[in-house]
């Protein structure tokens, strides 16, 4: 029967005696019959295997897609596809700066079935080592945090493995204040005009909130 699964030992070829469960998918479009494998040294370990690829097909999550991912495909995907269509240019430039200099390099590698939350974890505190702004750490979290739960919304993941980090507290009684919608486009007008070097500079500050002296 389709999805039940059956476990046994291989006794020949160059797996021979390597433990197997295998799990009918039913067919592909073209009437193949669609079957997945897993092996392992002991009859538990397949089993355990087997298992929980059962109880993830029940959940309806999409493991056979959500397997070709790395985050950062599926990162650049969300970006281009769900949000670039509906933030403003500037909120969009910042997202954009914010995975390239700093969620890409560190997670964007790591197939997404295999993300946890000691990965994200680690990028939190290596830029709280490196300075940066608390508030900062959280706009980070906040895209990292969107992006896996609309993974989890289209069944690509169980849960979003984000909500389990610690992120530095912010001080309330900063006396700084973020610029208006109207302030930020007047200031992006100008920088426009300004020599490239500066256009760098003054980017690199909005999108990831190091100080002046920090560049």
């Amino acid at each position: 029967m389709a999805g039940e699964g059956s476990i046994y030992k291989i006794k020949s070829g160059r797996r021979k005696g390597t433990w197997t469960a295998e799990i009918d998918l039913g067919k592909t479009a073209e009437g193949k019959r669609k079957r997945k494998f897993f092996y392992g040294k002991t009859k538990r370990e397949v089993k355990e295997k087997l298992q929980a690829y059962k109880e993830l097909m029940g959940e309806g999550i999409k493991q056979e897609e959500a397997k070709e991912l790395t985050f950062g495909d599926w990162l650049t995907s969300w970006l281009e596809l769900y949000k670039a269509p509906r933030l403003r240019t500037s909120t969009l430039e910042s997202y954009a700066m914010n995975c390239r200099l700093h969620i890409l390099p560190a997670l964007g590698h790591i197939p997404l079935l295999d993300l946890d939350t000691d990965h994200i974890q680690a990028l939190y505190n290596q830029l709280s080592k490196n300075g940066m702004a608390p508030a900062t750490i959280h706009k980070i979290h906040q895209i990292i945090h969107s992006c896996l739960d609309k993974a989890v919304e289209k069944r690509l993941l169980r849960w979003n493995v984000s909500k389990a980090t610690e992120k530095p507290p912010v001080k309330t009684n900063n006396k700084g204040k973020a610029m208006s919608e109207e302030e930020m486009k007047r200031f992006l007008e100008v920088l426009s005009t300004q020599s490239p070097k500066w256009q760098a500079a003054f980017l690199t500050l909005l999108g990831t909130g190091i100080r002046l002296g920090e560049l």
